[in-house]
């Protein structure tokens, strides 16, 4: 009867450690799916904030003395950092 049990309680370690398993790598998945979502965000900011400052002094090279500079309106709501408080 002893051998029954023992295997009984070997049969639920098992599955106990493939269950959390299983979760520590669902859990790790998801956690460098954010990071990388994060991270593309983040290249995307800077690929904007870098156009942006690229067509800013464009402009202001192009306007003539006495004349209004001309401003660039912020893409998809992102103000530059170099503009930030």
């Amino acid at each position: 009867m002893e051998a029954s049990i023992i295997d009984v309680n070997y049969a639920s370690l098992i599955e106990s450690i493939v269950e959390l398993h299983q979760r520590a790598q669902a859990d790790a998945a998801g956690a460098v799916n954010r990071f990388l979502l994060l991270r593309n965000w983040l290249i995307e900011a800077y690929v904007i904030e870098f156009e942006l400052i690229a067509r800013q002094s464009e402009a202001t090279r192009s306007t003539r003395a006495g004349q209004r500079r001309v401003s660039i309106p912020v893409a998809r709501g992102i103000v530059p950092i170099a503009v930030r408080n």
